[in-house]
């Protein structure tokens, strides 16, 4: 540590290892009993940091370190000596920790997933991805025989007619439809074993992003008829739906109003009643093994391969059937009171699972933190290779998290593919299975 004169104002700095500490005047001091106690706290705020900083590196260097060097050019990420204390945050919530999983104990990817694909939280992401790890090993999906109608939703009963057949003696792998939870019958298609996986999503963005995909919004405006600019806004809008019921009987709300808890099963008439949407909670709970939180997508993506022992390769994404949302009604506190209110179920459930996902992720262990940084890492440098239309293949060195792998652009041709071509793909593919014909679309 050094003490140097700064300017010629008197003002003196404070210095450790060339950086600055902090800077104090002298002749505003009142006394040096004051400067040598505010001498005393920044010594020990230094020395804390770095000893933090010295048993974080210490910690990890029990495995071999690894580091990302990017080629732009080659399109090579090298990962030979990663280190990213960045990477070691503390989360608000206050869990309690467990042992990390260890990496070592993954022998055998999980191929038997049921994914429940949520209404706009990220799953048309989410079944990209399903879908390319069931192309890449030609395993059975759970898909429609028509596009007819919604050709991905199956609803809350399963009805074997309308799904694609699969050959004698095997079993679906992979189901990533829209689906309405239910229990027994699922049971009819999906194995007993299989992993049961779904996402969750904020509940006054996803009342948002599904209020301008479903047209709610639009349907208002068709019924309240405005006369000026402030009256087409959402804010009046919804303002004057809730002060205006009666006006807006048909409107139409069912994919606005508490649909992540519709979708895993709870019923319109129990939407307001405490113990059945705590009994649909609990069912959730017992049932599913990972429930994924939206807002933290890359962190919910490297939980689950790590349940499934997949690899980084399988879950590199771009953001499928995402859209843009310029409407705010956030600052606006009677409508986001009205909102937990109206929308209560869907806060409920939202609450519990991302408690429960956190204590999730912190049983990880520090190092999950770790690879989540360093696969944010890899999807931009995927991302920016996929829209280079001048590179051929991107190469991914081996890495304490991952096996080296190669992409190439047909590759990049199923990470962007859109939902609808992608399950048409897929469609086609296991009906030459069965040797069947799908009526034509």
């Amino acid at each position: 540590m050094v003490w140097a004169d700064h300017g010629g104002e008197g003002l003196q700095q404070v210095m450790l290892d060339g950086e600055q500490l902090g800077v104090y005047a002298p002749t505003m001091m009142p006394n040096r009993r004051m400067t040598r106690d505010c001498l005393t706290i920044v010594v020990c705020v230094s020395v804390a940091y770095w000893c933090v900083h010295l048993f974080f590196q210490t910690t990890l260097s029990c495995t071999p370190q690894r580091s990302r060097i990017f080629d732009s050019e080659a399109g090579n990420i090298d990962v030979s000596s990663y280190q990213d204390s960045g990477a070691i945050t503390q989360h608000k919530h206050s869990m309690s920790l467990s042992t990390s999983r260890p990496l070592q104990e993954c022998f055998k990817e999980v191929k038997h997933v049921m994914f429940l694909k949520m209404h706009k939280a990220g799953s048309s992401t989410m079944q990209n991805i399903f879908l390319r790890f069931a192309l890449a090993r030609d395993l059975n999906v759970v898909l429609l025989n028509s596009f007819k109608g919604s050709f991905h939703i199956i609803g809350r009963n399963v009805v074997k007619d309308r799904i694609i057949p699969i050959p004698k003696n095997q079993s679906y792998n992979i189901l990533c439809n829209h689906i309405v939870y239910n229990r027994n019958e699922l049971t009819k298609i999906m194995p007993g074993y299989a992993m049961n996986i779904t996402i969750v999503r904020e509940p006054t963005t996803h009342f948002l992003s599904s209020s301008l995909y479903f047209g709610f919004f639009n349907n208002l405006k068709r019924i309240a008829k405005p006369n000026n600019d402030w009256e087409k806004t959402e804010e009046f809008l919804i303002l004057d739906y809730i002060k205006n019921p009666g006006k807006y009987k048909n409107v139409g709300t069912m994919l606005v109003h508490n649909l992540q808890s519709l979708d895993l099963g709870l019923n319109a008439p129990d939407f307001f009643n405490r113990k059945k949407i705590d009994d649909i909670i609990k069912i959730v709970d017992e049932d599913f093994q990972l429930v994924m939180v939206m807002e933290y997508f890359d962190e919910s993506l490297i939980l689950m391969i790590r349940y499934l022992c997949w690899d980084l390769k399988d879950v590199i994404y771009v953001p499928n059937n995402a859209g843009k949302s310029q409407v705010n009604i956030t600052e606006n506190p009677y409508i986001v009171s009205w909102l937990h209110q109206w929308n209560r179920a869907d806060y409920m459930l939202y609450a519990h699972f991302q408690k429960k996902f956190w204590r999730h992720v912190h049983a990880e262990g520090v190092e999950f933190f770790l690879e989540v940084q360093y696969f944010k890492i890899i999807v931009q440098n995927v991302w920016n290779f996929c829209l280079n239309v001048n590179r051929k293949e991107i190469q991914i060195e081996e890495s304490r998290w991952n096996k080296a792998f190669r992409l190439n652009k047909y590759d990049c041709q199923y990470i962007l593919l859109d939902e609808r071509s992608f399950v048409k793909i897929m469609m086609d593919k296991a009906a030459r299975k069965v040797n069947i014909t799908l009526p034509n679309v």
